[in-house]
């Protein structure tokens, strides 16, 4: 799993080789997909950069094979570039996501790596952008709800950031969503002059 993969010895024959092993005995674009998913997962959430980089170069290699057999798959491009993000060519990665959303402007995992990668970069009027064209395009995508409402109160839109927040909160059926929301709402609040 990913978990085992971050936080156990993931260079180990227990984690790495399993993944691997797997991916190579059954080379369907299938089971190299979820290796590389796995991979792109445990890169995600690692702390230390060289296992990052390297797990994000094992998911790049498998979510490369994926596309030689099946080149229009966008979902698997948009993985792909983001393997890119923790490497030495992050607007390698931007630049695919670009492609895929000239494919297909309402891609909806495009949409939410670009507004997110423009939430980390401090972009906070593009990221709006992104979210805005996410939500229009997929309303019942409660991380792109959830992070237009953060990228408006980044720019200083306090009050559209709550009445985001008040919107997504009315639509979603997660308890701890709402909860997070409600955390927010308080936060613009007690923000105010």
């Amino acid at each position: 799993t990913a978990y085992e993969i971050t936080y156990g010895d993931w260079s180990s024959d227990v984690c790495s080789s399993d993944l691997d092993q797997a991916a190579t005995l059954d080379p369907t674009a299938s089971r190299q997909s979820s290796a590389a998913d796995a991979w792109l997962q445990a890169s995600s959430m690692s702390l230390e950069p060289e296992k990052s980089e390297e797990m994000a170069r094992r998911a790049q290699s498998l979510f490369q094979k994926v596309l030689e057999g099946d080149p229009k798959n966008l979902d698997v491009k948009v993985k792909l570039a983001m393997t890119y993000m923790s490497s030495a060519a992050p607007m390698q990665g931007v630049a695919m996501l670009r492609e895929v959303l000239e494919t297909d402007p309402k891609h909806e995992q495009a949409l939410l790596s670009m507004g997110i990668l423009s939430l980390r970069s401090g972009q906070f009027a593009k990221a709006v952008d992104w979210f805005n064209r996410l939500t229009t395009a997929h309303p019942e995508n409660e991380e792109g709800q959830l992070l237009l409402g953060k990228a408006l109160a980044e720019t200083g839109e306090k009050e559209k950031a709550r009445e985001q927040y008040e919107r997504a909160r009315k639509t979603t059926k997660d308890p701890a969503v709402q909860q997070q929301l409600e955390q927010f709402i308080k936060e613009l609040d007690q923000s105010k002059p």
